[in-house]
C-alpha cells in the first residue's frame, strides 16, 4: 500500500503440463512472491503444491497493508459442470508480518456456504476484515455468479445485489461502497 513492496504471482521452474495453464487468471503452478521496489529482495510468501489442481488468481492487501487476502483453487476445472466450470476455490486472509522479512502469519481458510464454489476475492476494506468477492456457492452457475461481502472473523456474509453474472468487486478507497462489473441485460 505505501508503494514500496510489490506482490506477484510467480510461475514455478518446473511443473506438469503446459505454462499456459500459469498465465493470470489461471494461476495454476504459480506462487505469491512480495518484492521489494527496486528489485533487490524477494520474499515467497505463499508456495503451492504441485499439481493442476492447485492455483492462485486474485490477491490484495488491507488498505494499511498488515493483512493479504487471495484466492486458492483446490481442485482443478469441471469441464461440463456450471459451478466448478473454472475449478473449486477458497479464500485465505493472513496478517502480513514485515519483520525480520516478510511473511504470513496466522493463516485463515474461507469457503463460502461451507461448499465447493467458483468465485474469487478482490479486496479488502478499509476495517481490515471486510472482504469483498463474487462466488457461485449459491447460484451453483459461474456465469450466474453474484456479488458478496464477508466479514472474516465472523464469517457473516452479505450480498449487496442479486445481479447475475456480477463479478470483480473491489472497495472504494473508504471502504463504504463496491463497484463491479455484471452481465445483467447482456444475453449471456
Amino acid at each position: 500500500p505505501d508503494g514500496e513492496l510489490l506482490a506477484m504471482s510467480v510461475e514455478k521452474n518446473e511443473h506438469e503440463r503446459s505454462s499456459t495453464d500459469a498465465i493470470p487468471g489461471y494461476g495454476a503452478y504459480t506462487d505469491y512472491w512480495l518484492a521489494s521496489r527496486d528489485g533487490a529482495s524477494a520474499w515467497k510468501l505463499v508456495d503451492l503444491p504441485d499439481g493442476y489442481d492447485h492455483a492462485l488468481t486474485h490477491a490484495a492487501f488491507s488498505p494499511d497493508g498488515s493483512r493479504f487476502v487471495w484466492t486458492e483453487r483446490v481442485k482443478a476445472p469441471r469441464l461440463f459442470d456450471l459451478n466448478l466450470f473454472a475449478g473449486a476455490y477458497v479464500f485465505k486472509v493472513a496478517d502480513l508480518v514485515m519483520a525480520p522479512e516478510p511473511h504470513l502469519e496466522h493463516v485463515r481458510t474461507l469457503r463460502p456456504g461451507d461448499v465447493d464454489q467458483g468465485g474469487e476475492v478482490e479486496s479488502m476494506a478499509a476495517d481490515n476484515r471486510t472482504i469483498a468477492f463474487y462466488s457461485t456457492y449459491v447460484s451453483r452457475n459461474l456465469f450466474a455468479s453474484r456479488i458478496y461481502t464477508m466479514d472474516v472473523e465472523s464469517g457473516a456474509t452479505r450480498e449487496p445485489t442479486t445481479e447475475r453474472f456480477a463479478q470483480a468487486p473491489p472497495f472504494t478507497p473508504d471502504g463504504k461502497s463496491i463497484v463491479y462489473m455484471t452481465g445483467a441485460g447482456a444475453d449471456i
